[in-house]
């Protein structure tokens, strides 16, 4: 149980360091490490949501709730694919591709 209580204490230690560069980083409080590894894989540009479900291993619902955040902290847009309205595109704003 020692170990286990050190290790909780160790990760609220680095959830607290990963708030407070986010928070630097990206000038925003609002922001989990599951959304940073979304911008990650956005760096290398556009993908669908599908395709973003299955790089982080989240169900399109749970996928689909981190993006609308990003969305609402203008960190990523959201568009329907020209061709076949059924897909969604995500992007990177300008506001990050920029910093």
């Amino acid at each position: 149980m020692e170990r286990l209580i050190k290790l909780a204490k160790l990760i609220q230690g680095a959830n607290v360091l990963f708030s407070n560069i986010a928070r630097k980083e990206l000038k925003t409080n609002e922001i989990n490490w599951q959304q940073v590894l979304i911008l990650e894989i956005l760096e290398n540009g556009p993908k669908t949501m599908g395709d973003l479900s299955k790089a982080v291993d989240l169900s399109n619902s749970t996928t689909s709730g981190l993006i609308s955040r990003l969305e609402e902290e203008n960190l990523v847009r959201r568009y329907r694919d020209q061709m076949d309205r059924r897909i969604v595109w995500v992007s990177l704003t300008e506001r990050l591709c920029s910093a």
